[in-house]
């Protein structure tokens, strides 16, 4: 990561004066990372790289089947360690906490047994990939929680297909997610350790009806990445960008 970001630098300053944009896909994040390095504010253009179909990612009243959820690729800096950890940490405050891991990779072999020694195999399932789109917002709606655990990010854009299926979201201050995460709202922030994440969970599961209305806001706190909506901004930004009217 320290190599690719020393390359990154070096390239932006080799190109900064060559180019007509750089476009980035966050604005607190990826933007001001860029900003930082002395790339011309005027220069940096932030287009989200995602874009939600609601028709699939929607809220469909589907009865909860696990309590926390992960879905990402199973690699050091996702923080699927970090899930494990916070489950079996809110497991010790409310026992009997099921949770469902969706993903595959490296650390797979290291994410099993983390969860056998911490005594959370029966209460953890990991899902594999779920390829089709359908299945994928279906699981979603089977979580009461979302948990975003990864340190760095350009979106994440599962987190965002979580809060589309109206789930709210449990995140550490990575990506996008500064920019549609509102504590006590749609979800809640925490920082990188178990006990935070936790206690992040446990909040919203203690009440019902706090957990609805918050997964109610997330669905509304991503209505701007819909899928429409996305491609329009796309447009919009590349012809203002070429100097085409429209």
């Amino acid at each position: 990561d320290i190599v690719e970001k020393h390359f990154l630098r070096w390239y932006l300053r080799l190109v900064r004066d060559r180019v007509l944009a750089l476009r980035v896909v966050n604005r607190d994040e990826a933007a001001a990372m860029v900003r930082a390095w002395g790339f011309p504010e005027e220069k940096i253009l932030v287009i989200p790289s995602f874009y939600l179909d609601f028709s699939v990612f929607r809220d469909q009243g589907t009865p909860k089947k696990y309590d926390v959820m992960y879905c990402g690729r199973l690699v050091r800096h996702k923080g699927i360690l970090l899930f494990l950890d916070a489950v079996a940490e809110l497991n010790r405050r409310r026992p009997g906490v099921t949770a469902a891991v969706i993903g595959e990779g490296e650390m797979r072999e290291e994410a099993g047994r983390r969860a056998r020694e911490l005594g959370m195999e029966k209460q953890v399932a990991f899902l594999g990939w779920i390829k089709d789109l359908g299945a994928l917002s279906r699981t979603y709606n089977e979580a009461r929680v979302f948990a975003m655990t990864s340190c760095y990010e350009g979106g994440p854009r599962t987190a965002l297909e979580a809060m589309a299926c109206g789930v709210p979201v449990v995140s550490g201050r990575a990506g996008v997610m500064r920019e549609v995460l509102h504590e006590g709202v749609n979800g809640y922030w925490a920082e990188w350790a178990p006990a935070s994440f936790a206690h992040g969970m446990e909040w919203l599961l203690l009440n019902e009806e706090n957990r609805r209305k918050a997964g109610k806001a997330a669905r509304e706190s991503v209505a701007k990445f819909e899928r429409v909506k996305m491609i329009g901004e796309y447009a919009r930004a590349y012809r203002k960008l070429l100097g085409i009217p429209g």
